[in-house]
């Protein structure tokens, strides 16, 4: 049930992004409902609505997350050198465009999308590879999409700048994706290799639209 509601939250955040992606309106409005979805997201999956989400953490792991500083600057120092990392990711990024003439959109796509999911796709073999925490990869997606598509995009709204074009296409795979999220659960079966293979077609014929008519 819990991985079903924040499924539910992922689809909510999506359709929230409709509005601005196909029919590029994006005001100031727009950026404070996004920033306030977010909000409530954090405050939903922090366990304060009761029966959704345990409200008390296990006094086991109350002890492993909170009585030890040192696992907490760890976790800060390798947010801070991932944060480096895509500053200068972002720069280098615009210099191989300039080259062949490439729309920034496409480079930061395929480059800084794959490089931006690249810990995510580290975190996600880990887990199957030693089998424990396998809920960190639903959680991982789901949280990184939320904040970008939320948190991160609503922030901008503080800044001018227009859409040279409409993501019609990017939204409705975003938006199949989390119904088929949502329907696998429903009928309870698994995201398997069937699933899998279906997300990295459809991905693979994003990467080949956009660089054919990005």
């Amino acid at each position: 049930r819990e991985i079903l509601i924040q499924f539910y939250f992922h689809l909510g955040a999506i359709l929230l992004l409709g509005p601005i992606l196909v029919f590029s309106y994006y005001q100031v409005i727009c950026g404070f409902i996004l920033i306030a979805f977010f909000i409530f997201y954090l405050w939903m999956i922090s366990g304060m609505i009761p029966g959704k989400i345990p409200r008390r953490i296990p006094n086991s792991e109350k002890d492993i997350v909170v009585g030890h500083p040192w696992i907490w600057l760890k976790a800060f120092v390798a947010l801070g050198v991932l944060i480096a990392a895509e500053v200068f990711l972002v720069g280098k990024s615009q210099e191989i465009g300039k080259g062949p003439e490439v729309s920034s959109f496409v480079m930061s796509a395929i480059i800084m999308g794959l490089a931006a999911a690249f810990p995510q796709l580290l975190v996600a073999l880990i887990a199957m590879i030693t089998k424990k925490n396998t809920d960190i990869i639903t959680g991982s997606v789901i949280g990184s999409n939320i904040f970008y598509g939320c948190f991160v995009l609503g922030m901008t709204c503080f800044y001018n700048f227009d859409f040279k074009r409409n993501f019609f296409a990017e939204w409705m795979v975003m938006l199949l994706g989390a119904l088929c999220l949502v329907l696998l659960i429903k009928i309870k079966r698994n995201f398997y290799r069937i699933s899998g293979a279906i997300f990295l077609t459809i991905y693979f014929t994003l990467i080949f639209y956009w660089s054919a008519y990005g």
